[in-house]
């Protein structure tokens, strides 16, 4: 064991050190992106924006559906915009590719707005374009959410979703989940999971809600520091970049300036959660989690053949190591949905883990 996670430990090293060199020769352009991209996407893609009139009338609660059809409009795009409508959401429609004319043609249908753009900035610059869209708007609505097509939608009638607890909610800031609250555990603490010790902490500084499904009050609409931020966040084609700018920091906007906050699944109460779940449960969901390559499946990898033996503590810290370095979308994906009624698959899961496909195939996907 110590001599497998030594090793990776060591691959770690070269790996900050890779980035701490590629970060010194790489600043130059960094400071200049920082300072210019704004400015570049103003006078070099902005104006070629294609803006659109839909059919629907704007209501008093908008969700700015941001999708990238790149290989054209999926079923999943038009159900989910039939879902968004059905929840009594007015869709804006953020297209970060252009579109071909019958795709254009069936958007308009389900959408009040919508508008092309070149995909600078990811998920952020297609939100924050929408946002300017609504300057004058915003202040008068009761509802705003964001949503991006990372995620195939789930609609549960009978038990509630996401999108039910976003209107009955009077957070101000919601989102479907959050990363970055549980502190992780080095590899070396791993060797030995009776040593793990579980800390959750919403001010770590990398705390923050999840893009792919982000919802607003009424209150925080009319805070016109909300459209400052997004009128002034800084551009970039760089993604972990677009992750500190953009979650992390709505997020901690969010935070300080005292807005109440939370998701619809918490992390900690996911762990807390745990210790009421019996242990074969818990083998079940350990034996189900989803991992990419890398140190985490090394770990994942070597206590699979003894995971039996653990004890029930044990395991709950096998699985607090996992949902710190993933989030709960992509390492919980088969409990979340079978087990919690999740509202979410991410798309990149179904690559994951084979299990999570099939039973979007046999289950989920005739109803997208």
């Amino acid at each position: 064991m110590k001599k497998r996670f030594e090793y990776s430990r060591k691959k770690k090293i070269l790996r900050e050190l890779y980035r701490f060199f590629n970060q010194i020769i790489f600043s130059p352009v960094s400071i200049f992106q920082f300072f210019f991209n704004n400015i570049i996407y103003k006078f070099f893609f902005a104006h070629k924006k294609k803006e659109t009139r839909g059919h629907l009338s704007q209501s008093k609660k908008i969700a700015i559906y941001l999708i990238f059809p790149k290989k054209g409009l999926e079923r999943s795009h038009v159900n989910s915009l039939d879902l968004l409508i059905s929840k009594g959401f007015s869709p804006l429609v953020i297209s970060n590719c252009f579109l071909e004319k019958d795709d254009v043609i069936e958007i308009k249908k389900r959408c009040f707005y919508l508008i092309e753009r070149s995909n600078f900035g990811y998920d952020f610059g297609g939100y924050r374009d929408a946002i300017i869209f609504l300057k004058n708007k915003l202040p008068s609505l009761n509802k705003l959410i964001l949503i991006n097509d990372s995620v195939y939608f789930l609609d549960s009638k009978e038990k509630g979703d996401w999108f039910d607890f976003v209107n009955s909610s009077s957070l101000d800031f919601i989102g479907a989940t959050s990363h970055g609250s549980l502190i992780k555990p080095s590899f070396k603490e791993v060797e030995n999971l009776n040593k793990i010790v579980r800390r959750i902490d919403k001010n770590n500084r990398n705390f923050h809600y999840a893009s792919y499904a982000l919802g607003f009050s009424e209150k925080i609409l009319k805070d016109k520091y909300f459209f400052d931020f997004w009128k002034n966040i800084r551009l970039t084609k760089i993604k972990n970049k677009v992750v500190r700018r953009g979650e992390i920091g709505l997020t901690r906007w969010a935070i300080k300036n005292n807005y109440s906050h939370g998701s619809w699944i918490e992390t900690e109460e996911i762990i807390e959660g745990f210790f009421e779940l019996s242990k074969d449960k818990l083998l079940e969901i350990s034996f189900n989690l989803s991992v990419e390559n890398g140190q985490t499946l090394e770990v994942k990898k070597y206590y699979s053949n003894m995971i039996r033996e653990l004890s029930k503590e044990e395991i709950i810290n096998f699985l607090y190591f996992h949902i710190s370095r993933y989030s709960l979308a992509y390492s919980l994906t088969n409990y979340l949905i079978k087990d919690l009624n999740f509202s979410f698959i991410k798309k990149k899961s179904l690559a994951l883990d084979n299990k999570i496909k099939d039973f979007y195939l046999k289950n989920i996907s005739k109803n997208l």
